[in-house]
């Protein structure tokens, strides 16, 4: 049907033994399947350290361009909360692999090749929501998808659009030949 289940809570859920299209960076207890207001959830702890859980994709941004998924955050300090969704992306970068530049990873090696990463963030304020984050000190550009304390604890179904944001993050880039290499 087009679609792809990325992070859905599976039972029996383990970053023990996880699939080989999955891969796991830092501790991996931050992450478990519970019920959450009656809801089978992928609940994950953020720690003093940093991990990724993520799902490997083959994907193309123009074939499959829209990810959707529900999230109930807890409430937190800071301007965001330090959990996101992080969507990492190879092709469309004239200056990255294959095209006479150099990839980059995140958080280690585990990850795919990926020349472009984009992450969506939840913010303290719900008036910066659908907007990139423009603080000085954010140097990869991440997309404020919905935010504010006063709805912290409560279930959001979101849909993004992941084309259209890549095109508002990086214009130049040729996005027919981009792929999506993880989530």
């Amino acid at each position: 049907g087009g679609q792809i289940r990325i992070l859905g809570p599976m039972p029996g859920f383990s970053t023990d033994t996880l699939p080989t299209s999955w891969v796991v960076e830092g501790t991996p207890g931050q992450a478990s399947v519970v019920e959450k207001d009656g809801v089978p959830a992928l609940r994950l702890a953020n720690g003093s350290r940093g991990f990724v859980l993520a799902r490997l994709t083959r994907a193309r941004l123009l074939a499959t361009p829209y990810l959707s998924w529900a999230w109930n955050m807890s409430p937190h300090g800071g301007t965001t909360h330090p959990v996101g969704l992080v969507v990492g992306f190879h092709g469309g970068n004239p200056e990255g692999p294959g095209r006479g530049g150099e990839s980059w990873r995140w958080l280690g090696t585990a990850l795919p090749l990926h020349d472009r990463r984009l992450t969506i963030v939840w913010a303290a304020a719900a008036l910066k929501r659908g907007s990139f984050d423009d603080r000085a000190e954010v140097t990869r550009p991440r997309y404020i998808q919905r935010g504010g304390r006063e709805n912290t604890g409560s279930w959001w179904l979101e849909t993004a659009d992941l084309a259209d944001l890549y095109a508002r993050a990086w214009p130049e880039d040729d996005r027919g030949r981009v792929g999506i290499a993880f989530i």
